[in-house]
């Protein structure tokens, strides 16, 4: 029996296998995870996602099992195929967000932790594990605590050696890495690519996806950008695939030993040929179908598109390659003509005018008679259509092309593109995997499906158990829930991270999570302690999710983190062992707590705190003097001030002055990164635009996007509110200036008429400034607005004569673009005259 031991089946990522599954399936078995995928980044905006390997958990099969990890409660997952049942998990310290790789009774797999993992595949017992980066030292990623040096690649095994990549960053290092597969020592690191930020484009490669091999070359995705090639013997890097145009991805697979990848600016892939000893652009075999998926044969291509499934005759395609590429080459040559009439016609005279537009209609004949044949000859080379416009991803079987999409999958017959069987599945069908017994299906909800050969009546659905209440109840439970309730109280804290120190079992994290939205990381030495903790937070369906409990270092944690740092140790022991100056260090400036001590509950059911003993502990760490309140048991409050020298931005160009400067006396080199993710692209102002910059003061950074201000803590990325307003967004600021301006007590947001003051902590609006009346009693807007001490001032502008976006609004719907009849007539004949070139 062929199993599927890695992603899309090889090394290739070929998505075909050679395994006979006959059809009609039926559905075994439902896995329902307990928590949905999260994807490190957000979706695009003006395009289709060029990055979405983590956008479900992708499985592999062999042996009777399916093993998949979460990007959630950081574990890998193994499935018995007959029945569903969870047969053993394994905990790493981060999110896990590609498929495993089996290999010769092991698995291999990588984690935001910054660790690659070799697991046994009977019970999932850690048999080595390797760190590329040089030290454990964490940072805040795409809202989790994790490793400085992320493993965001797959890892690939082939003969005997394992591959992938860590890091994100080039200037905070990178790692691209060969060890052996029996031990995890190390053959090669390539640890210079971070280096080469002048020497590729767009200023280096960051490691994300699924790798790719060839004999001779290891393909390592970048993200949104395009692979880069090294030499799979030595790791020397070889060359960063750029073509022209933005055209970048992590969708790739190899034909023969050439790359077929890219993903164009729509985000759809181009199927672009790269020569695998150049690294240089082959020929576009495959680009005349772009769609979302490939799979290829020696005599034909599958291709998957936004209308459907295509049956490419390879051989045919070649025959008729040297007209296409004549019809292209016209195309083009039409198309720089026309932009020639319309820079002549704004300028002539009626006479040569009338001879200058039938010019124009002649060529523009001509575009629609190139674009007709075109299709012809598309369709000639095509053997079936399989027509279906909710599709998104297929692999290819001995004799079936199985597909899926919103809601279905669907099984094909290869040769006539008859459909075969049909099954509707919750959410997007976004990976599939087959053996000779079993059809596998991963949604972007989280579940996954096990289709078989045989007749069953009753699938089984398979959901982990979750617990409300995962610690049994004991001597110590009204402590727990007491200091919980006196911690939220006192505090105020309810949003943000919070760091428990000596988290034990964590016991006060499930606490405070309960009462509060809090991302909790807790720190425990004693890793017995650890283990338990992540079995009883997993069973409430917290781990991960909410909380984490690891054996860190707190030395590891980055700078100003933590809005809120408790205790669990000092509860139960009456006593802290950690650094106070370290403690101190991960607190947030800004109104950050540090929150120590005992409920009353805990006299005569534990050791007490000794008040004099953490008053002195607490004045090693360079803090204020706390506040101690003793009306129920002791407790010692600090809370962080704004740090001194700490600057701000309050407009567009750093002040009311313009100076274009910050007053900050902290910030020096080298500078590194504190924390990254969102808001992603989704709902910013594309960069073209020239929008307007954020604006920040006393740790709070506010971030204008598409009618939308968002505010975000400066030093760990959460957000602390968003607020939407008709009308502000801000482009073309050279022209317009800044729209924003914030002080200590208001952020100020033009927008048309109206000048929002809106109160900092919150987003409330405190009052609204209507724009003054014009002396000739014209319309006109907010332009450029300032803030010095109580005075606000402003400019006033025209209005705009369409907003911005309106042409986008125009043309898509639901994030995709509408169909040509339905997008208003003035664009038709520039939409039909487009011609896509890859």
């Amino acid at each position: 029996m062929e199993g599927w031991t890695t992603y899309r089946h090889d090394n290739a990522r070929s998505g075909v296998t050679t395994v006979d599954l006959t059809t009609p399936l039926s559905l075994r078995w439902t896995f329902q995870p307990t928590h949905a995928p999260k994807p490190a980044w957000s979706e695009p905006a003006e395009e289709l996602e060029r990055m979405h390997s983590d956008n479900a958990y992708h499985v592999t099969t062999v042996g009777g099992r399916v093993y998949f990890g979460s990007s959630v409660d950081n574990k890998v997952y193994a499935l018995s195929a007959k029945t569903g049942k969870v047969q053993w998990t394994f905990f790493t310290e981060g999110p896990v967000r590609y498929a495993p790789t089996v290999w010769k009774g092991r698995i291999y797999v990588g984690s935001d932790d910054g660790y690659v993992y070799c697991l046994g595949v009977k019970n999932g017992r850690l048999i080595w594990k390797y760190r590329a980066g040089p030290s454990d030292e964490k940072v805040l990623g795409n809202g989790r605590m994790i490793s400085l040096w992320p493993v965001r690649t797959s890892v690939l095994v082939d003969e005997g050696v394992v591959y992938f990549g860590a890091g994100v960053f080039p200037y905070e290092g990178l790692y691209i890495c060969a060890l052996d597969a029996k031990d995890g020592m190390p053959i090669w690191k390539n640890d210079t690519v971070g280096d080469l930020e002048h020497e590729v484009v767009f200023g280096g490669i960051t490691p994300q996806g699924y790798l790719i091999a060839s004999e001779n070359v290891l393909y390592v995705p970048s993200g949104r950008a395009m692979p880069a090639a090294f030499d799979r013997k030595s790791g020397r890097f070889l060359y960063y695939l750029f073509p022209p145009g933005k055209i970048g991805g992590t969708w790739a697979l190899l034909d023969e030993s050439n790359l077929v990848a890219g993903v164009d600016l729509s985000g759809t892939p181009t199927k672009v040929t790269y020569d695998e000893l150049t690294g240089q652009r082959k020929d576009d075999v495959h680009a005349w179908f772009p769609g979302m998926d490939l799979v290829v044969t020696p005599d034909f291509a599958y291709t998957l598109t936004g209308d459907g499934i295509y049956a490419i005759d390879r051989a045919e395609y070649l025959n008729i390659s040297d007209r296409r590429d004549a019809i292209r080459r016209e195309q083009r040559e039409l198309g720089s003509k026309l932009e020639d009439l319309r820079d002549k016609l704004a300028g002539a005279d009626k006479e040569t005018r009338n001879e200058l537009i039938k010019q124009r209609d002649d060529i523009r004949q001509r575009i629609s008679d190139l674009a007709a044949e075109e299709e012809r000859l598309k369709a000639s080379i095509c053997t079936w259509e399989y027509p279906n416009e909710n599709l998104n991803t297929l692999i290819l079987t001995d004799e079936v092309v199985y597909a899926g999409g919103e809601g279905l999958v669907v099984a094909v017959d290869a040769a006539t593109g008859k459909e075969l069987w049909t099954s509707k599945v919750e959410g997007k069908a976004c990976g599939i995997a087959a053996t000779s017994k079993e059809l596998l299906i991963s949604t972007d909800n989280g579940n996954v499906y096990c289709f078989a050969e045989e007749k069953i009546s009753a699938a089984k659905e398979v959901r982990p158990a979750v617990t409300l209440s995962p610690f049994r109840e004991d001597n110590l439970s009204p402590i727990y829930e007491s200091a919980a309730e006196t911690i939220v109280r006192e505090t105020g804290i309810k949003s943000g991270y919070c760091l428990v120190l000596g988290a034990g079992t964590g016991r006060l994290a499930f606490e405070l999570a309960k009462r509060t939205k809090l991302k909790i990381v807790g720190i425990e030495a004693d890793r017995e302690k650890v283990e338990v903790a992540k079995k009883r937070l997993d069973a409430a369906g917290s781990y991960g999710s909410r909380v984490v409990v690891e054996p860190w270092e707190l030395s590891t944690l980055p700078d100003y983190f933590a809005n809120l740092i408790v205790s669990d140790k000092m509860l139960t022991a009456g006593e802290i062992e950690v650094s106070p100056e370290e403690m101190f260090r991960v607190l947030k400036p800004c109104g950050g707590i540090a929150y120590f001590g005992q409920p009353g509950e805990a006299s005569n059911r534990v050791k007490s705190v000794e008040l004099q003993n953490l008053l002195r502990w607490l004045g090693k760490s360079g803090a204020p003097e706390p506040k101690v309140t003793q009306e129920n048991g002791i407790w010692a409050k600090i809370t962080r001030r704004k740090l001194e020298g700490a600057g701000s931005w309050t407009e567009q160009y750093g002040n009311p002055q313009n100076t274009a400067s910050s007053d900050d006396e902290l910030v020096k080199g080298q500078l590194g990164i504190l924390w990254f993710g969102e808001p992603g692209p989704r709902r910013m102002v594309e960069r073209h635009a020239r929008a307007a910059s954020p604006v920040s003061i006393n740790g709070r950074l506010f971030i204008q996007g598409e009618e939308v201000i968002m505010a975000y803590d400066a030093y760990n990325g959460t957000l602390l509110w968003e607020r939407e307003i008709p009308g502000a967004v801000r482009v073309r600021v050279s022209v317009d200036g800044g729209n924003l301006a914030v002080t200590e007590d208001a952020l100020y947001v033009a927008a048309h008429d109206k000048c929002y003051r809106l109160d900092p902590a919150t987003g409330e609006t405190v009052r609204m400034y209507e724009i003054p009346a014009s002396s000739d009693g014209s319309s006109r807007r907010w332009g450029y607005i300032s803030c010095t001490g109580n005075t606000l001032y402003g400019s006033t502008a025209m209005p705009l004569k369409s907003e911005y976006a309106a042409l986008w609004n125009d043309l898509v719907e639901d994030g995709k673009w509408k169909k040509i009849d339905e997008i208003p007539s003035e664009y038709r004949m520039q939409y039909a005259n487009y011609t896509a070139t890859y």
